[in-house]
């Protein structure tokens, strides 16, 4: 009765227009009886659409959640509560804090503090108590994201989430759809839902009309990936389908699509035993998550979005919050000359988005006509420098460089305004460049285009801003590489270095020509000038001295130009191009060096498959003996979680329309100008054969990963099948054609690489194949041995898309590990991997979790607190990855015949057997017997660095890679002549 009494209520609510009171009897009614779904969602619908109609015309109410007291007296927030007040709109606020609070002054709405652990009881009350318009989350927090996603769910409220020092005049928050939708925050998803129950109940009964949770959820850890998929699963009558289809919904609601099946195994991030240490995963997994998102940007996809821009003339000196700094490690340097405007909201953007390393802010006033100097003075930490007299844009730069007190300058031009993460990409590049001397941004222009993605320098002294007026967001110009120059409206250099190069040279007052003429000095100097395309800049090109020149200071541009010309007249005649000629190799400099073509099926996801890792392996021991790097992914797709871990080490990606289904011409253009191709996977090879040699000289190279005909035959041994049968006959035919029609074939073993020289000995073509190690390790876990006594358990790590894996897994759960259970009652299983298949999922019970992927943080924490590894492959070829990880890691591993191929040297440091009761004898003996553990495990870091490391993969492939491009080795030798 209780149930119809609540649903008759909320029909009289609704139909009386309260839509608050009609909403709660709706839930209470939804609460006890889940079969009311059907009834009560179109009726919760209607009351989200009369809302919004109730609400069209009237003033807007925002909601501003904070998480801390000190975010309630920042100024940032006091702004944007004042702007939005002064507009007419309403503002109400909610701190999720231990205590309550001070008012915030002059606010006009409520002001509700809860404790963030009991927010999952009291978020119904706070949604109920008056729909808004928009929420803005100024924390990225659980509990935050949590509240404005039960907000999101029954009363269709915007919510967006703001960075810190997102400017409060303008609507410039991230909408909380576009922050989900990046590098890991998607495991974010089922957390949320589990953290307050009453918008699952609403999206679940919105989902199915069937399922609810039926009860309140067990407390969890505050971490937000505490909880996994199997917990919101736990909860649901309808199990795991039902949870499958309301994270579906949830994509839906906030990212605006279906996840796809990587994204769902996120959720099963933490489907552990209470045997693990959940709290600890949860750290792990938030650090990696934060490293990751810090590391790609805050906007990890290529997608076009809104620059994040200040109104010009709208900032105040008051609006600008700048922190005191005793020992600045970077000083921005703004030379300014009038147009206050735009230096406040330079300021402004400065302060939105700082860097992560302690900084000043230095202002040049070179005697500006307005009475910008009186103005600036009024901003507490920024220091401004009044010239006595005008010294021209190069003496005022030359000048500030001087009083600077930190040890990195940054030269910013008064007319920009800094993106999100710009300065720390910026210090990123030494990581990866660490002979960079200058480094410059991206520049944009306020509507979007591009204006230069570093410059070109012809042989004339002439330039261009590479890229200018295109789509800044293609792949030719988001891959950081050399340059010839970048503008000086926003370069970093090291201050020892400027000062020991002489600065900006004077011979080039008042201005322009001086930043070029500096990274000619820094190239003297044996440095390099890097461009860096994840610090974007929003350039008003012309604002201080307009375009045109055949007058006024733009006048000295044509007059500097003759001046760079006779100055480097040697270098340029030596080192650049006619204009306009040969604009792919002058636009990174690179005439001279080894240029690679790399090819493979999608960017490696090196902590997904060993596939990836040996690919992504492959490139780093070519990037440290200094060849360029062009990756062709066959998919054509931006990974947004992968394709900026090969950009910021200089390798050009290329994706996007421009590329689709453009591979031959592609070649025609710059077949020429490559030194070698290596393509890998005889599916993604074999069709791109006939293109490689038609428009290149190039020497092209094969690896094979596997003998992939091989392991389809090894798997026919075990159970015959027609389809598989067929499928090895295919990549029999394949992989063979491919050995007669390249220069050199590469297979990760010796018996690999033999079997082809045997054949092709065969055909009487030349032996062509070798071995390339699989994979390069540079670090290795200390000490595994430490906590012996404190391991436990068996781990099982592989990608589950490959059927051996699949085929291993289910072998050992359903053969072996019964044979070790007998003996060891309370051991514990963990499959660890990505794509794992409905049997491997199956497979999970009291005694074995599926965890699905897992960052490389987390799979070190398994390693590092694992007894044995296992790798029960039934068949496969080629070497392991799973058997050298583990090696790696110096935990001793268990594994078959198929197991250790390609690793015989190895045989001393590892178990091989391939009947159940051996197989489970050699891993209770690893579980008992210290003195064994600890002797395999040092036997297997020790081969592991005698084996597997970048120079041994350089050494099996340099004489194969040429030192330049084979196409263009004509035209350097009619240059020289």
């Amino acid at each position: 009765m209780p149930t119809l009494t609540d649903l008759a209520l909320g029909n009289k609510a609704l139909r009386n227009g309260n839509l608050q009171s009609a909403l709660r009897h709706y839930l209470r009614s939804l609460d006890a009886n889940p079969g009311l779904a059907a009834v009560v969602t179109p009726n919760i619908a209607s009351i989200r659409r009369r809302n919004a109609l109730q609400r069209r015309g009237k003033s807007q109410r925002y909601l501003q959640c904070l998480n801390g007291q000190e975010k309630l007296g920042s100024s940032q927030v006091s702004s944007r509560v004042a702007a939005l007040e002064q507009a007419g709109h309403r503002v109400d606020i909610v701190t999720l804090v231990d205590e309550a609070g001070p008012q915030l002054k002059n606010q006009q709405g409520t002001l509700i503090h809860v404790n963030a652990d009991t927010l999952a009881e009291r978020a119904l009350e706070i949604v109920l108590a008056q729909p808004v318009d928009q929420v803005d989350l100024w924390s990225a927090d659980p509990s935050s994201l949590a509240l404005g996603c039960c907000y999101a769910i029954i009363w269709g409220t915007a919510v967006y989430l703001w960075e810190e020092g997102s400017h409060p005049i303008s609507d410039s928050g991230l909408p909380l759809g576009q922050y989900l939708d990046t590098p890991y925050n998607k495991p974010l998803l089922g957390y949320l839902l589990t953290q307050l129950p009453t918008a699952l109940r609403v999206l679940a009964a919105q989902s199915t009309g069937l399922a609810a949770f039926r009860s309140s959820p067990r407390p969890y850890e505050s971490h937000h990936l505490a909880l996994s998929f199997a917990d919101m699963q736990a909860h649901l009558s309808d199990g795991l389908e039902t949870a499958g289809e309301v994270s579906d919904r949830l994509f839906a609601l906030f990212i605006g699509r279906s996840p796809q099946q990587h994204e769902r195994n996120h959720y099963r991030h933490l489907l552990t035993t209470d045997r693990v240490d959940k709290a600890g995963l949860s750290r792990m997994l938030w650090a990696a998550e934060e490293g990751l998102r810090h590391r790609a940007g805050f906007h990890a996809d290529r997608c076009p979005r809104a620059l994040a821009l200040v109104p010009i003339g709208e900032v105040r000196p008051k609006d600008i919050h700048l922190p005191a700094c005793e020992s600045p490690e970077l000083s921005i340097l703004i030379p300014v000359y009038g147009q206050l405007d735009h230096t406040l909201a330079c300021l402004y953007s400065v302060a939105a988005h700082p860097p992560r390393v302690p900084f000043e802010v230095v202002v040049l006033d070179d005697r500006s006509p307005d009475d910008s100097a009186r103005q600036l003075q009024q901003i507490d930490n920024l220091r401004v420098i009044v010239h006595p007299q005008n010294l021209g844009f190069v003496r005022s730069c030359n000048r500030g460089a001087e009083i600077a007190r930190g040890r990195y300058l940054f030269f910013l031009n008064n007319d920009t305004q800094i993106q999100p993460c710009c300065f720390d990409a910026l210090f990123d590049t030494y990581q990866y460049f660490p002979k960079a001397g200058l480094i410059g941004a991206k520049l944009v222009y306020p509507d979007g285009r591009l204006q230069e993605a570093g410059g070109i320098v012809w042989q004339d002294a002439s330039a261009w801003n590479y890229g200018r007026d295109d789509d800044p967001h293609k792949s030719v110009y988001n891959y950081v590489r050399e340059t010839d120059y970048c503008s000086g409206a926003a370069i970093l250099i090291e201050k020892a270095l400027f000062e020991q190069l002489g600065r900006f040279d004077e011979r080039y007052c008042p201005a322009y020509c001086e930043d070029t003429a500096l990274a000619f000095t820094v190239r003297a100097a044996g440095k390099q000038v890097i461009y860096q395309p994840r610090a974007e800049v929003v350039h008003f090109e012309g604002i201080s001295h307009g375009t045109s020149t055949d007058s006024g200071i733009k006048a000295y541009q044509v007059a500097n130009n003759k001046r760079l010309f006779e100055q480097w007249q040697h270098r340029l005649s030596d080192e650049h191009f006619p204009n306009a000629q040969h604009v792919p190799l002058a636009r990174e400099r690179s005439a001279r060096k080894c240029r690679v073509l790399i090819i493979d099926h999608y960017v490696p996801q090196p902590d997904r498959d060993a596939g990836s890792r040996t690919m992504f392996q492959l490139m780093e021991a070519l990037l440290a003996q200094g060849v360029l790097i062009k990756f062709w992914p066959a998919n054509n797709r931006y990974d947004p979680d992968y394709t900026p871990q090969l950009e910021r080490r200089g390798i050009e990606v290329m994706y996007g329309k421009e590329f689709e289904r453009q591979f031959d011409a592609w070649m025609r253009e710059h077949g020429g100008y490559l030194s070698a191709v290596i393509a890998s996977r005889p599916h993604i090879t074999e069709p791109l054969l006939e293109s490689l040699r038609s428009h290149t000289q190039a020497k092209i190279l094969y690896y094979g990963h596997d003998l992939h005909h091989r392991r389809l035959q090894a798997e026919l041994e075990l159970h015959y099948d027609a389809r598989v049968h067929e499928e090895m006959r295919w990549f029999e035919k394949q992989e063979k054609q491919i050995w007669t029609k390249v220069d050199a074939v590469y297979y990760p073993s010796a018996d690999e690489t033999n079997l082809v020289n045997c054949w092709l000995r065969e055909q009487g073509l030349p032996e062509s194949a070798k071995t390339l190690p699989p994979y390069a390790f540079e670090q290795f876990p200390a000490n595994p041995e430490a906590n012996l006594k404190q391991r436990r358990d068996i781990i099982f790590v592989g990608g589950f898309a490959h059927p051996p894996n699949v085929g291993g897994a289910t072998w050992f759960v359903r053969e072996v590990l019964p044979l070790v259970q007998h003996r060891f009652p309370d051991v514990h299983l963990t499959l660890i991997g990505s794509n794992p298949k409905p049997e491997v999922i199956a497979l999970g019970g009291p005694a074995v979790t599926v965890t699905g992927f897992v960052p490389d943080e987390v799979l070190d924490h398994y390693y590092a607190t694992a007894r044995v590894a296992i790798a029960p492959l039934r068949y496969g070829a080629g070497i392991k990855g799973k058997v050298v990880e583990s090696m790696r890691h110096g935990l001793p591993c268990v594994t078959t015949p198929a197991g250790v191929q390609g690793l015989d040297a190895a045989l001393s440091c590892l178990s091989s057997e391939s009947e159940p009761k051996a197989f489970a004898e050699r891993v209770m003996e690893l579980m008992v017997d210290d003195a064994l553990w600890v002797d395999r495990s040092r036997a297997a870091q020790r081969f592991c660095r005698q084996q597997f490391t970048h120079d041994a993969m350089w050494q099996a492939i340099r004489d194969d890679i040429p030192a330049g491009p084979l196409g263009y080795q004509s035209t350097l030798q009619e240059r020289a002549a």
